[in-house]
């Protein structure tokens, strides 16, 4: 058994994506990494000046293994269930948004539109 979520966000263009320095809006959504620049598209024929071509998928994914069924059996809360999967290694949808953001295939308002502002409404 699984559960799974997943959102859309666009992904920067591979053609004209340029760094720049990270400001602290980005800085604090993203946890304080420790890098000092991000990337984003700045526009290019490519990507219809947009600075965005095509979309990333980004997942939650939660495979139900033997011992998260006494949680699940019990009732326990979501918050509950959810923190055993973090614990058994459950990568949540917005961590993966994040890395996404700092792997340079998506910029920290897309993740903002299309993930964060879904995080808490199960």
């Amino acid at each position: 058994m699984a559960s799974w979520r997943s959102a859309w966000v666009r992904r920067t263009c591979g053609k004209c994506t340029q760094a720049f320095p990270i400001n602290e809006t980005e800085w604090a959504i993203l946890g304080y990494p420790r890098v000092k620049e991000l990337r984003r598209g700045v526009g290019c024929e490519h990507c219809n000046h947009t600075g965005f071509k095509g979309r990333l998928g980004i997942y939650e994914y939660l495979r139900i293994e033997d011992d998260m069924h006494r949680p699940i059996l019990d009732r326990a809360s979501p918050y509950t269930i959810r923190h055993f999967a973090q614990r058994k290694g459950m990568l949540l949808m917005a961590e993966f948004a994040k890395r996404a953001v700092l792997d340079g295939k998506t910029t920290v308002p897309e993740i903002q539109r299309g993930v964060l502002s879904e995080e808490g409404k199960e």
